[in-house]
């Protein structure tokens, strides 16, 4: 067999820049211990820095897109982020209205949404202040349906459901009364 050294280099050279781009990537060995939920508290000790990521759950996570899209009213990506019954209402309303449901969210004029905790929850999400948010349920990786329990400032506490949807974490701001007929609001468990 004729083996031509040219050839060699051009299957090196490729070979090198992966084994760099894996390195840089991070897909090397890692001995730090990432927390689980329910562990011993002697065990998650030993998680150090790592035991925040316990509260920072896919739905808190998405609750912070949220925020920033109403602290910066960006209504479009705030829209994109609420569930199916409060997108429903919102379009309820702007038919009645004749306007865009985006535009009712920015305007401070959308009816029918309230949490537990207010009566105006794109305000009160949006309100300048430290946030704390966790789930008010113990975790559950299989749950399609969470509340968070969210505290902006020195503000009452909002008990905030979310919904899994095929687009992700979607937030319900509508109360069960506003829902638009026919349409029934999915209620996490315990709410």
């Amino acid at each position: 067999m004729d083996v031509n050294p040219g050839s060699m280099k051009r299957v090196q050279v490729p070979l090198a820049a992966l084994v760099l781009a894996l390195a840089a990537g991070g897909c090397m060995f890692n001995n730090k211990i990432v927390p689980l939920a329910g562990e011993d508290p002697k065990a998650l000790s030993v998680s150090g820095d790592r035991q925040g990521w316990l509260d920072r759950t896919g739905a808190s996570r998405a609750f912070g897109e949220l925020r920033k899209a109403l602290r910066s009213r960006d209504t479009t990506t705030a829209y994109g982020l609420l569930g199916p019954d409060t997108r429903a209402a919102l379009r309820a309303q702007g038919t009645r209205d004749r306007k865009d449901p985006e535009d009712l969210m920015g305007s401070g004029k959308a009816e029918g949404l309230g949490l537990a905790g207010t009566t105006d929850p794109l305000g009160a999400l949006a309100a300048d202040g430290e946030v704390a948010v966790r789930e008010a349920d113990p975790f559950d990786p299989a749950r399609r349906a969470v509340r968070l329990r969210v505290k902006v400032g020195g503000r009452d506490e909002i008990v905030l459901p979310a919904v899994y949807t095929e687009s992700g974490w979607r937030f319900e701001l509508v109360r069960k009364d506003a829902a638009p007929s026919g349409a029934t609001p999915a209620a996490p468990p315990g709410v």
